[in-house]
């Protein structure tokens, strides 16, 4: 029945896209009177009519890496709108792409994975939804003296000239006239009813990125050339990353602290990537006088830009004049180019460093009074220079941490002769800290609220001690986590403590087993080398190179039971260990053939 709906769903789509002359002509896949031969006949007579005029040709073959895969289905619904789909056809296709799932699954595991992309392969309408995506790309008002052409998800786009330098020239041109597509994702956690909660994504087309790829060798030849990237800029570089930025900032602080309170000062910039000002860009581009064809190209990159917003009944489309395009390749190297100035605040008491768009402040001072200060005024001045750029501070996403000043033994030692001491003070005589202590003693007779308890003392601390109970069981019967520890451990208990690391690898599940590793991505397969899963049970149960150590297997109610029992039994906890050498060695086994 699905397959039935799924067919006539797609002829009324075509039905609706035909009638309304909305085909493009250059896409030969899938499609009625189009082939491969009908698609190699166009290629050659456009090339071949070049030649004889004595042009030069340029012809680029590009393959989409997993095209069906990865066609975003927001998209596919955003060009039905576009094409004046009837509204009842669109819920039907929103219906039908959602509550995706896609099922791997072997005889010890089954793993399922929700889905929210890619044209559903071996249906009907797949290879139509791709054409209509596809389509967008191919209807774009390309310059003259170039063509496109795609089969399916294979394109060509073909360039011609007199010469060398204008077939590049007309290459690049094309990059103009790419738009992207930009949707929203939701950020984890937020009010959808506000608009800084959504992250605006580009999805840039294929030959867009190709050509993005190439600028960028253009572009940052001259960043360097020139040296205009700060180095303690960590994001978005060659040899860079997150733990060479953290590294770099924790030298620091163990450089600074000896006889010195250290800040650390964690700066979030609001909306930073959003909020990149094109003005501002091309003034700095002026600054450092970068060539003209690099300021054109960005230029023509950046112009003409459209942020979409897709649901079941709305089409909203919105110009954009700000903001680096998230999503594409060259966006990042524009953003540290543009942010790069903010790094050279640092001196002798204040230091910056930046991973993207995130600073870390330290500010070194040898008091704490003189280390507040340092700090509001290294952040005023940061924020002077952010409305330069106009950019701000996100104050709620800015912690501070103070590390205290460290000294060396000698100096320890020296300043803590004589600095302790302890010694009877005479009451009555004015001494400000025993006045202040007389004082608080007397207003709590005085003045403190009568508190009457009918019972004895042993009463209340028994009492007391029940509703900490109470309360410490609901939660540990709540807890979403320990689910495998509460097996064998229902109630909880003051009395209850074992040191014996072995025994709690076992109830935890969290030692020396494939199944744990394989959570973590150390080893590959959470099987054991017998074939098996891996679990704690497997190799205290039924694992055949353990069946000299294996315990009685208990039943679900009487696990309590078994675990008081191993607890007690010093021959027991002794297999246990036994058990977890040999599954570390197994383990040690499986990491070598990783």
């Amino acid at each position: 029945m699905s397959k039935v709906l799924d067919k006539l769903v797609s002829q009324r789509i075509l039905h609706h896209y035909h009638w309304n002359n909305l085909l493009n002509p250059l896409q030969h896949g899938f499609r009625t009177s189009k082939s491969c031969e009908t698609a190699e006949f166009e290629l050659r007579e456009v090339v071949l009519e070049r030649v004889r005029r004595n042009q030069g040709v340029c012809m680029i073959s590009l393959d989409v890496a997993g095209a069906f895969d990865n066609v975003r289905w927001v998209s596919i619904l955003y060009q039905l709108g576009e094409a004046a789909c009837p509204l009842n056809i669109f819920r039907l296709v929103r219906s039908y792409l959602r509550n995706r799932s896609v099922c791997y699954e072997t005889q010890v595991t089954r793993v399922v994975h929700e889905v929210n992309r890619g044209c559903p392969q071996g249906s009907c309408s797949g290879p139509l939804f791709w054409n209509i995506v596809a389509d967008s790309l191919l209807s774009l008002p390309f310059p003259c003296n170039t063509y496109v052409q795609a089969y399916a998800d294979d394109l060509v786009l073909v360039v011609w000239g007199h010469n060398e330098s204008q077939i590049a020239e007309r290459a690049r041109a094309a990059m103009s006239l790419i738009e992207e597509q930009v949707f929203f994702l939701l950020k984890p956690g937020r009010d959808r009813s506000i608009i800084s909660s959504y992250r605006p994504i580009c999805l840039l087309p294929t030959l867009g990125k190709l050509i993005e790829r190439l600028f960028i060798n253009q572009f940052n030849s001259f960043i360097i050339r020139h040296n205009l990237i700060h180095q303690f800029q960590f994001g978005f570089r060659e040899l860079s990353n997150c733990e060479v930025a953290v590294k770099s900032l924790i030298s620091k602080i163990r450089a600074s602290r000896e006889g010195n309170h250290v800040a650390l000062v964690s700066i979030d910039i609001k909306a930073a990537f959003d909020s990149l000002d094109w003005e501002v860009l091309f003034q700095l581009f002026k600054k450092y006088d970068f060539p003209f064809n690099i300021q054109n190209f960005i230029f023509s990159y950046l112009k003409d830009r459209q942020v979409s917003y897709v649901n079941a009944l709305d089409f909203i489309t919105v110009e954009v004049c700000q903001g680096c395009p998230q999503g594409s390749v060259l966006a990042p190297h524009i953003w540290n180019f543009y942010f790069n100035e903010i790094l050279y605040l640092s001196n002798d008491h204040s230091y910056l460093q930046a991973y993207a768009d995130d600073l870390a402040l330290l500010v070194v001072a040898d008091s704490r009074k003189k280390l507040e200060t340092e700090v509001y005024s290294f952040l005023d001045d940061l924020s002077d220079n952010l409305k330069v750029l106009n950019l701000k501070v996100a104050s709620e996403k800015t912690p501070v941490v103070v590390f205290r000043g460290t000294q060396n033994k000698n100096k320890q030692k020296k300043g803590a002769l004589g600095s302790v001491g302890l010694s009877w003070v005479k009451a009555h005589a004015g001494i400000p800290g025993n006045e202040l202590a007389d004082q608080f003693a007397k207003s709590a007779i005085t003045e403190g609220n009568f508190l009457d308890i009918p019972a004895p003392y042993s009463f209340l601390k028994k009492y007391i001690k029940n509703i900490i109970l109470s309360d410490w069981q609901q939660h540990w019967g709540e807890s979403d986590t320990g689910v495998r520890v509460r097996e064998y451990v229902p109630f909880v208990d003051f009395n209850l403590l074992t040191h014996n690391r072995y025994l709690l690898f076992f109830i935890s599940g969290h030692g020396p087993f494939p199944a744990y590793l394989f959570r973590f991505k150390i080893l590959n397969s959470p099987n054991c080398i017998c074939g098996g899963l891996g679990d704690p049970d497997h190799f205290v149960f039924d694992y055949p190179h353990t069946k000299d150590f294996h315990l009685t297997c208990p039943s679900g109610i009487f696990k309590p039971d078994w675990f008081s029992s191993v607890l007690k039994n010093v021959g027991s906890l002794r297999r246990l260990q036994e058990i977890c050498v040999i599954s570390n060695r197994i383990c040690n086994e499986l990491k070598s053939l990783n």
